[in-house]
């Protein structure tokens, strides 16, 4: 049944009871006629606040949404990269391995004209061809730190900073991704999770687009702690099939 269909329903069971009930206590038409239109308007106006807060745009579940497709796409980029250096036999899935872990510390609030971040990444050797890709890819961590909340950190002078952390390996069994935010409780960060998976649902994914439909499958949102964490984890028949795949 349509919403309109029941709109309608409602409003003239509600304004016949009126009447009715007016009828049998004797009003005269001219009574009857106006408590019938005052019954019909504010029933019209009870049913359209409903309506509105029931169709009320979510910003949270939106900017989830956004965040989840962002990630996807980020990660998208990261494959072409390596399918680009595997088609010009420069990345080989059996032999290369590749490493990232790179945590973001943002202030919450700016001392002078700049924004002083502060990073703590760990060391890999990677392989000179791959290393752009991986520079590049690297920015998706500070893409990401609005959806951490103000922590304290003591760096900052005791300011709180908004703290991410993007981890990526691959060690020629499966490619491991995981961007991971801070909340400022465990429980507030259960919460953010839950959120996530309820506004990811809603993205649409198209089977021709091969890429992001394998990613949107094997990604996952959980919360440990006060974090909240997008990880990805593609094994390695995926991975070949992924850097042999069209766009």
């Amino acid at each position: 049944m349509s919403n309109s269909k029941s709109y309608n329903q409602i409003l003239f069971i509600t304004t016949l009871s009126v009447y009715l009930g007016l009828v049998l206590v004797g009003a005269s038409p001219q009574v009857l006629a106006q408590a019938a239109l005052t019954s019909r308007i504010e029933q019209k106006e009870q049913i359209e606040n409903v309506d509105d807060l029931e169709n009320k745009p979510d910003e949270d579940s939106a900017k989830f949404a956004d965040a989840f497709s962002g990630y996807l796409k980020e990660v998208e980029y990261f494959i072409l990269d390596l399918q680009k250096l595997h088609r010009i036999d420069k990345f080989d899935p059996t032999y290369n391995s590749l490493g990232l872990d790179v945590k973001i510390f943002a202030p919450c609030k700016v001392v002078g004209n700049t924004k002083q971040t502060k990073e703590i990444e760990k060391r890999f050797s990677n392989d000179n061809w791959v290393v752009p890709a991986i520079a590049d890819f690297r920015h998706t961590a500070e893409k990401y730190e609005f959806l951490s909340d103000c922590v304290p950190y003591n760096d900052f002078e005791n300011f709180e900073s908004r703290n991410t952390q993007l981890i990526l390996s691959y060690d020629k069994a499966d490619l491991k991704i995981s961007i991971s935010f801070e909340n400022d409780s465990p429980s507030r960060a259960q919460q953010t999770a839950s959120s996530f998976l309820k506004s990811i649902k809603s993205i649409k994914r198209y089977d021709d687009e091969v890429i992001i439909y394998t990613l949107y499958e094997s990604t996952t949102v959980t919360s440990a702690d006060n974090q909240v964490i997008i990880s990805t984890r593609l094994p390695r028949g995926s991975i070949d099939s992924l850097l042999n795949a069209e766009k």
